[in-house]
């Protein structure tokens, strides 16, 4: 019986390139290094010329990487869609790294900077040969560049929460860290089959260190916030008044306020980070909340009028 055999095309495109890797990789950090500079000007610029800025955000899908197989849709779409140069080479190595998504929101210029890094993604993938190793390790040290300068950009930005910016921003540069965090860590992943030594070590430890201090922060903001201002209302903790509180018909104020701002927070980080990150937040904000009002109401000494009320 006859079975039909593909016919393969075997074209030695690398031999070709051997003679231009010097000059292809000056090329890809001349234009790494540029479009990231225009962009992050850009932004600055933007942030400059308008009153009361927010950190412009755009909805986008964040990677989870693990080990294992993957079926082929779940592999990254944008970067196998650009592998057309090698694409067996770059399927074979996306298919030991499983890939989850999530929408998340990420700050626009985060976003245009690691989009035009996933273009270039298959040529550093493909040039594996000891040949072509310029271009990879030039990729390599570029996109460890702009990652630092887009840190540096972060960090500015989350100091100007509360005083200049919104908390939303804090948010932000929380799920834009993950999200730069997260696509290293996939780049490093993908080259690690050819790669003698960690590519991305210093990034990737950098920006797990931001987003831990981030997260510290928004968690610590919210506790104080409810600390000094939202379960602070005298008339509510009035207990030893001998008149019942609004005649035993309504909780305290401060109960009430502390729920809308759980409830508001919990919408926020549910809009902007993904939810595991989020569900650990408000985890934090309402167990430590909960133990402050658990202690103020353990030493109060309520009449007998205002014993209803603290129960």
């Amino acid at each position: 019986m006859y079975v039909f055999q593909p016919i393969l095309l075997n074209f030695g495109w690398r031999n070709a390139f051997k003679d231009l890797s010097s000059s292809v990789a000056h090329c890809i950090t001349i234009a790494i290094k540029d479009f990231s500079t225009k962009i992050l000007q850009h932004e600055q610029k933007e942030e400059f010329s308008a009153a009361g800025y927010a950190m412009s955000l755009v909805n986008n899908q964040q990677m989870r990487e693990s080990c294992g197989a993957v079926q082929q849709e779940e592999q990254p779409k944008r970067i196998a869609k650009a592998a057309k140069l090698d694409f067996f080479d770059l399927a074979k190595s996306a298919a030991r790294i499983q890939v989850t998504r999530c929408h998340v929101c990420v700050s626009q210029f985060c976003s245009d900077i690691v989009e035009e890094l996933d273009t270039l993604l298959p040529l550093a993938l493909a040039c594996r040969d000891d040949s072509l190793e310029e271009i990879r390790a030039n990729f390599v040290d570029a996109c460890s560049e702009v990652a630092a300068a887009v840190l540096a950009r972060l960090d500015e930005k989350s100091k100007d929460v509360p005083s200049k910016a919104p908390l939303q921003d804090l948010y932000a540069a929380l799920s834009t860290a993950i999200y730069v965090f997260q696509h290293l860590t996939m780049y490093s992943n993908l080259m690690r089959e050819t790669s003698k030594k960690p590519l991305f070590l210093v990034p990737v430890q950098q920006y797990q260190e931001f987003i831990n201090v981030l997260q510290f922060q928004v968690t610590n903001y919210c506790v104080r916030v409810c600390a000094t201002s939202i379960l602070q209302d005298a008339e509510s903790h009035h207990w030893d008044d001998y008149k019942a509180f609004y005649e035993g018909e309504r909780c305290s104020f401060s109960i009430q306020m502390w729920h809308y701002f759980c409830a508001a927070l919990r919408h926020d980080l549910w809009t902007i980070l993904s939810p595991k990150k989020a569900q650990e937040i408000l985890t934090d904000v309402l167990e430590q909340s909960l133990a402050m009002l658990s202690s103020r109401y353990c030493q109060a000494c309520p009449s007998y009028k205002r014993t209803p009320q603290i129960r």
